[in-house]
């Protein structure tokens, strides 16, 4: 059993042999180990924890993915109530979140964020992939700082990511 950080879990593990050398990876998942540490070599959290909300696990191992790799502790959860559970409890710098989940909307999860004085200043970024003409407004009205459409590219991601971030931190005028 090994810790999977894409699975957030301890998961079982099989090895593999890659150019002669075994190569382990997560049972679940298929991530990638190297001598306990991600394939990706050492990360250091120094960006600060980012949770994904969105129920589409893909997009979940996705996100995590490419924060992890550019410097970030990601965080995830499969719905709305979870991740606003999970904000509470972990206050994230930022928070990603799909508009289109059962039950719960992102709309109504980035209503509940900005209400409550927990999570109020956290910063947040619809993930949607609809382009309707009206999503900004959508995505302002329910307290975002900013939304990105489905499919991006990580790069984008990361650029919007640390927008969002620097947003927060900057004097009012």
């Amino acid at each position: 059993m090994k810790y999977c950080p894409l699975c957030q879990a301890n998961r079982s593990t099989y090895e593999l042999s890659h150019l002669g050398q075994p190569v382990e990876r997560c049972g679940v998942c298929g991530f990638q180990f190297e001598d306990g540490s991600a394939a990706l070599g050492e990360v250091t959290f120094h960006e600060g924890k980012v949770l994904c909300i969105d129920d589409d696990p893909l997009i979940r191992q996705l996100l995590t993915f490419a924060l992890k790799r550019h410097g970030f502790f990601p965080l995830s959860a499969p719905d709305g109530p979870t991740g606003i559970a999970m904000a509470v409890d972990e206050h994230p710098r930022l928070i990603l979140v799909d508009i289109m989940m059962p039950g719960m909307d992102g709309y109504e999860v980035c209503r509940r964020l900005k209400a409550d004085p927990r999570t109020a200043t956290i910063a947040l970024i619809i993930l949607t992939a609809h382009s309707d003409a009206k999503l900004n407004v959508k995505v302002f009205q329910a307290g975002a700082d900013l939304a990105l459409t489905k499919p991006f590219q990580p790069e984008r991601l990361i650029a919007t990511v640390r927008t969002a971030l620097a947003m927060r931190h900057q004097p009012p005028r």
